[in-house]
């Protein structure tokens, strides 16, 4: 038996974010959402590439079936990622040194 399939709220209908995107590589479902964000520094509106990696854990679980998951090391890029600043920009915080 194999834990179930479930899909995160990825679906900007549901209100959890205003943007966000899904894809199903291997034995991964990565996902991003957007938000509006307060406190970005230089953050420009615009269009972005958004990439995510993911090494393999360094130990396999015990389960015999759902232990040989998420073995291989994983890419994905999501072009065209849609990103508005929730306000205007601040200044970094002054740190001692």
């Amino acid at each position: 038996m194999t834990t179930a399939h479930a899909n995160p709220p990825m679906d900007p209908a549901q209100d959890v974010a205003k943007d966000g995107g899904t894809q199903q590589v291997g034995d991964y479902l990565v996902g991003y959402a957007i938000e509006d964000a307060e406190g970005m520094y230089n953050l420009e509106d615009g269009g972005y590439t958004l990439r995510v990696h993911v090494d393999p854990p360094t130990f396999m679980r015990h389960d015999e079936i759902n232990g040989r998951r998420f073995t291989e090391p994983v890419d994905v890029e999501f072009a065209g990622v849609r990103i508005e600043r929730g306000a205007e920009p601040v200044d970094p915080p002054e740190t001692d040194g």
